[in-house]
């Protein structure tokens, strides 16, 4: 009876480790690649770096005002292409930035030009993106924008090329370039170090858009973990007090607002 027992006891271990390694009993988590991490670490220093605005009553960048004496977490939001220093390594080595190294902490003053004139300072959503790729190695370039990823989409283009097999045309916008039936098999081609972004070009000349940086990708739950640099005044006046979000979105949320996958072309995610 032991000997049946302990057969059997085996024979259940072995089918449970079978089925967890296939993906069948749990969640099972992409492994990314040396690049991916990079990509994946610079992302995260930018979403994580903690600072006070230093200049009284704020500081401000793109019309957000940074109230003196608050601490916020991640880069300053701005949306002109021209901004200096839009990484992490530059944004610390700014010169309105001050380490107060006896309190280990961060001190931004109003970033300003030669002329006294208020200078923009940090990055968008896409040139987080672009941060965190040229971090890995990447020669894309600084002022990549969601417009520059949908051509690219379209045809590889500015180091970034789609990820995964999906049609893609000068249709004016990404939402139906994924369908019902296939959407599921694009976002599980999904590498952690990846973009998902969405695109439209409006009627009037304007553009929107957004790209989020996937961290990890999981066939099983159909899901993606994210940080993306979203730029809302209302997380700065919240309890957040940042212009970036992490978090988790399901494929279905993906295709359903728009999103398609891109990656690089010059290096691989």
């Amino acid at each position: 009876m032991k000997k049946k027992c302990s057969a059997f006891f085996s024979v259940c271990l072995m089918v449970a480790f079978l089925f967890g390694q296939s993906g069948l009993i749990g969640a099972r988590a992409a492994t990314p690649s040396s690049k991916g991490k990079l990509a994946i670490a610079e992302m995260k220093k930018m979403y994580n770096i903690t600072w006070t605005s230093n200049t009284y009553p704020e500081v401000e960048i793109y019309g957000l005002k940074y109230k003196c004496g608050t601490r916020y977490k991640g880069m300053p939001y701005t949306q002109y292409w021209n901004a200096r220093n839009k990484t992490y390594s530059e944004f610390l080595s700014d010169p309105a930035m001050v380490y107060a190294a006896p309190i280990y902490r961060y001190f931004l003053s109003q970033p300003k030009n030669p002329d006294g004139t208020k200078r923009e300072l940090g990055n968008d959503c896409s040139a987080a993106v672009a941060a965190a790729w040229r971090a890995a190695g990447s020669g894309v370039s600084k002022s990549i924008s969601t417009g520059s990823m949908y051509n690219a989409a379209i045809s590889s283009t500015g180091c970034m090329k789609k990820r995964g097999s999906y049609g893609g045309s000068d249709t004016k916008t990404t939402r139906g370039w994924l369908t019902s039936s296939n959407y599921i098999s694009v976002f599980s081609a999904l590498k952690p170090g990846d973009v998902c972004f969405y695109h439209t070009k409006k009627s009037d000349g304007t553009h929107t858009g957004h790209a989020i940086l996937i961290t990890d990708v999981n066939t099983t739950s159909k899901t993606v973990s994210y940080i993306d640099q979203i730029g809302k005044q209302w997380r700065i006046d919240s309890a957040a007090h940042s212009t970036w979000t992490s978090g988790t979105k399901s494929f279905w949320s993906l295709y359903s607002d728009g999103y398609v996958p891109i990656t690089t072309s010059d290096i691989t995610i």
